[in-house]
């Protein structure tokens, strides 16, 4: 593992300004291109399946209106003094 880090180290200090920029613009462009294609295959599924669309979308709120709800709850102790149950 160490000489991977290394090697990549010895690269970044030889490699130029307009090197990286080239490749991490490599990468942007990459990334932009899976997400958009992501996107339009979402599209896609939810233009042909509306209504399983809409169901997992309130399934999904359910649980995160669940989950949200179940923050940290306050008892009050014997002696008057406020705990955080569970923790």
């Amino acid at each position: 593992m160490s000489s991977v880090v290394e090697e990549t180290g010895n690269e970044l200090e030889s490699a130029s300004t307009d090197d990286l920029y080239s490749r991490a613009s490599n990468v942007i462009e990459l990334l932009a291109g899976q997400i958009a294609g992501a996107v339009k295959s979402a599209d896609g599924y939810v233009r042909s399946n509306p209504w399983a669309a809409a169901g997992a979308v309130a399934v999904a709120a359910v649980a995160a209106g669940v989950l949200l709800s179940r923050g940290p709850r306050r008892r009050i102790a014997d002696d008057g003094a406020s705990e955080v149950a569970g923790g």
